[in-house]
């Protein structure tokens, strides 16, 4: 069966679909997620240290695959480039599974709260509430909790895309390339990789719209001189240009 939205545009590389229907996609892979993953499941990928720590099937998976092309079409009889696109949802929808559960733990737990049942939105919670209540406020995973503090303690750089995360920016950077090759100038960006180029808009570098050079102040100045793996060369504001790695 196939479905009713189709997605015809795709990133060859990476299988990211592209186009007016993409995000769509996305908001769906997240909505999956939510409906069909037991909350009281802990991991995406199998653990093979802790073989006893719960985690999605690779049959869930499959189910889930099968769920979003109910609802989408990919338009190509490429079959490496569908499989592409499987595994880039699926590394889309890992995050997604894991990010719901820490809202839900900040939303309610943390605040001593239980979500309403009735609604719609978390009727499917309500048979695995308790034990997602349980691990959460064990001791182990109050452990994790530290350790993931002390890394953001530790850390340098944050991104500033705020709670939408890139669903939400991506389009938006994405916008502006569009608006500056319309005009028939071509992006600094417009050949980096991909995860080079969200690192590098997501903390609040950006391109200018006259001269469509990339733009970045002080702040991220030290990594962006590690970052050339993400182009050849950058010109910053001034004219000068610098070589930067991704580390």
């Amino acid at each position: 069966m196939e479905g009713q939205l189709v997605i015809s545009e795709f990133k060859e590389a990476t299988g990211k679909p592209l186009g007016p229907h993409s995000r769509a996609f996305v908001y769906h892979l997240g909505y999956l997620v939510r409906d069909r993953i037991p909350i009281s499941v802990r991991e995406w990928k199998e653990n093979k240290k802790h073989p006893k720590i719960s985690y999605v099937s690779r049959r869930d998976k499959e189910l889930l695959w099968g769920d979003g092309l109910q609802h989408f079409t990919l338009e190509t009889n490429d079959e490496q480039l569908k499989e592409r696109v499987r595994d880039w949802s699926m590394k889309k929808m890992a995050p997604m599974f894991q990010g719901y559960k820490e809202r839900l733990y900040q939303d309610y737990i943390k605040k001593n709260m239980t979500p309403d049942f009735n609604s719609p939105n978390y009727a499917k919670l309500r048979p695995f509430w308790d034990d997602f209540v349980w691990f959460k406020m064990s001791k182990e995973a109050q452990e994790q909790v530290r350790k993931n503090q002390e890394n953001a303690r530790r850390k340098t750089y944050h991104h500033t895309m705020g709670l939408g995360g890139y669903p939400t920016v991506v389009p938006k950077w994405e916008k502006v390339e569009k608006e500056l090759i319309d005009r028939g100038l071509v992006p600094e960006s417009l050949e980096w990789p991909e995860r080079a180029k969200h690192w590098f808009f997501a903390h609040r570098g950006s391109l200018d719209l006259e001269t469509e050079k990339v733009v970045y102040g002080e702040r991220i100045q030290a990594v962006a001189e590690r970052f050339h793996q993400a182009a050849p060369s950058l010109t910053v504001e001034n004219g000068s240009r610098i070589e930067i790695k991704m580390s």
